[in-house]
């Protein structure tokens, strides 16, 4: 990753099946190498070892070496300030449990870089369309279409012609936000 405080990046991480069922069964039984990972999942072993990197380098899980395995486990790396929260607020849906499709919409109403810079200029107030377009500098098209992805996500609502964040619903969604608008 090419900054690991790039917080819509590691959004995109976690924004996948496969990587969430891994690190669901890392909170479960604490540390695992990748061939346990990969019967007790059904993937194959490459393809494990490439989500798990990708866990890693998104700073929610760390490994050690043990002889010839590799072993994970799910924990921050307190390098990346939003690892730790992210991380807690993804063992609780584990814990509750949340299904794996509910995790995967809230988180990607931030995968991608505009989206969040909307997020940040609603932070400071509601806005029309028109204020959004000149605040961001977006093309109606690439506006229209992050809009509607923050409003399906229940991100962002609109009242009166003016778009604004909602309150987020449970511990994800807030920790969601809150990195969402500090980026």
């Amino acid at each position: 990753m090419e900054n690991v405080n790039d917080f819509w990046r590691v959004c995109r991480v976690v924004s996948h099946k496969n990587r969430l069922k891994l690190l669901w069964l890392l909170f479960d039984v604490d540390e695992l190498c990748v061939c346990q990972l990969t019967t007790r999942i059904g993937m194959t072993q490459p393809n494990a070892s490439i989500q798990l990197r990708a866990l890693q380098s998104a700073g929610l899980i760390r490994f050690r070496r043990k002889k010839m395995n590799v072993i994970y486990r799910a924990e921050a790396d307190d390098r990346i300030e939003f690892a730790a929260p992210l991380l807690e607020a993804l063992r609780m849906c584990c814990e509750k449990p949340v299904p794996l499709e509910s995790v995967i919409r809230q988180v990607t109403a931030f995968t991608h870089e505009r989206r969040m810079e909307i997020v940040r200029t609603l932070k400071k107030g509601s806005s029309s369309y028109n204020q959004l377009l000149e605040q961001t500098g977006m093309t109606t098209s690439a506006l229209s279409r992050h809009l509607c992805k923050l409003e399906k996500r229940k991100v962002v609502g609109k009242t009166g012609g003016l778009y604004r964040l909602l309150k987020p619903s449970g511990k994800l969604g807030s920790i969601l936000l809150k990195f969402a608008c500090n980026g």
